[in-house]
């Protein structure tokens, strides 16, 4: 009987770390053109007070979010390495003409993609 507990826990424990991986998981948007980047404190109708935004040419469209804007939201309680970093890449990105993929993990209010990642087009 000890046994079969044993292998039952064992079976809840990576069952539970396989989906619990999956359920947080998200997605990387198509290649996006830069249109606008921005960072400010508290503005418009995002919360946080450090929020990154991107417009683009296309909507950041994942299955996870589909965006009513051309615009993807980073918010924080402050500018932190998250934003500093992925608002160089996004600068750089838009200075040399290259176009970005957005990672998405949820959407803020009116379906806008939260920024949670960056990445740099080569093409």
């Amino acid at each position: 009987m000890k046994k079969i507990n044993t292998i039952i826990t064992v079976i809840s424990l990576i069952s539970g770390l396989l989906f619990s991986v999956n359920s947080f998981a998200g997605e990387w948007t198509q290649p996006l053109t830069i249109k606008d980047v921005s960072h400010s404190a508290k503005e418009g109708k995002f919360s946080g007070y450090s929020q990154l935004r991107v417009t683009f040419n296309e909507l950041p469209t994942t299955s996870i979010c589909k965006p009513s804007e051309a615009l993807a939201v980073y918010t924080s309680k402050d500018p932190n390495s998250w934003t500093r970093t992925w608002l160089s890449i996004l600068l750089s990105a838009q200075a040399q003409n290259k176009k970005v993929r957005i990672y998405n993990t949820a959407c803020h209010a009116g379906n806008i993609p939260n920024i949670m990642g960056v990445k740099l087009r080569r093409d």
